[in-house]
């Protein structure tokens, strides 16, 4: 509420104490709490947010949408209902055979740099997913050999089609709103937080087509792209990259004129090159 709204829950220490000496502030000091929650969801549209995410996956209600397998179960059961699909595992408690190894992070050097820009991948991990096919049903070795396993290309599998749905779902409503001044932000980010959760449930045990060697792939690529496009910038800019972070390059240059500029020319020269 404080960072949110600028403003502050009442102060009761001793509930107990107050429920049988004061109730008239206890009454207060709970009403503030459901007027500071309003206005919070309010302000940041919270309830919209899994409200649209409750509709874009098809599940039943606000409470499914905490679940990330729920989700994405439901929405690719009522998508693809012509298909059968394995029972859902029971859980399963992480141990070293199911932890997998995560994204590309170079240790910086401590110290204080200046003129440094920042460089990240839009949707890495659902890039990745979409580009090279990968889904567990796609598997096969009649695909292509990637890492450790081949992946067949065509036709496309079931989480790229999922992916491509809701970019296509979030491109129309950007054209739809275009020059009429209307906000779908809480639209927009309840799109991104479900395609950006689809690497997660690859890699989660309980979920209906989990495959370790797919959410391998996935990191494994997002390495290779991510120390790939170290290499071009400092290979072809001259620049130093201080440090990676899964997704991003931050890129010391040489002076602080037109940053902006520069940044911009490498944005354009790794989207040609990867």
């Amino acid at each position: 509420a404080q960072k949110e709204l600028g403003e502050e829950k009442e102060k009761i220490y001793n509930t107990g104490d107050i429920w049988r000496n004061d109730l008239a502030k206890l009454i207060s000091y709970n009403r503030k709490d459901v007027e500071l929650i309003y206005k919070i969801n309010e302000h940041c549209k919270t309830i919209n947010i899994f409200d649209d995410i409750r509709r874009f996956s098809g599940v039943r209600n606000l409470l499914d949408c905490f679940s990330s397998s729920k989700i994405h179960e439901t929405k690719m059961m009522k998508k693809f209902r012509n298909m059968v699909f394995p029972n859902k595992p029971p859980f399963r408690e992480k141990t070293e055979e199911t932890m997998i190894k995560g994204g590309f992070c170079r240790e910086p050097v401590p110290g204080l740099y200046s003129n440094v820009i920042c460089i990240d991948a839009t949707s890495l991990y659902p890039s990745i997913i979409y580009t090279f096919n990968l889904s567990t049903e796609m598997c096969s070795d009649d695909g292509i050999q990637i890492n450790r396993i081949k992946v067949k290309q065509e036709p496309k599998g079931i989480m790229p089609q999922m992916i491509n749905e809701l970019i296509e779902l979030k491109n129309d409503l950007k054209r739809k709103v275009k020059g009429t001044g209307q906000s779908v932000s809480d639209k927009m980010f309840a799109i991104k937080c479900f395609i950006n959760s689809f690497y997660g449930i690859n890699a989660m045990t309980s979920f209906r087509l989990y495959n370790k060697e797919i959410a391998e792939n996935i990191t494994f690529l997002g390495r290779e792209i991510t120390q790939k496009c170290s290499e071009l910038v400092e290979q072809k800019f001259g620049y130093k990259v201080l440090y990676n972070d899964t997704d991003s390059l931050f890129i010391e240059l040489k002076d602080d004129k037109n940053r902006v500029e520069i940044g911009k020319q490498i944005e354009e020269f790794l989207d040609k090159e990867i």
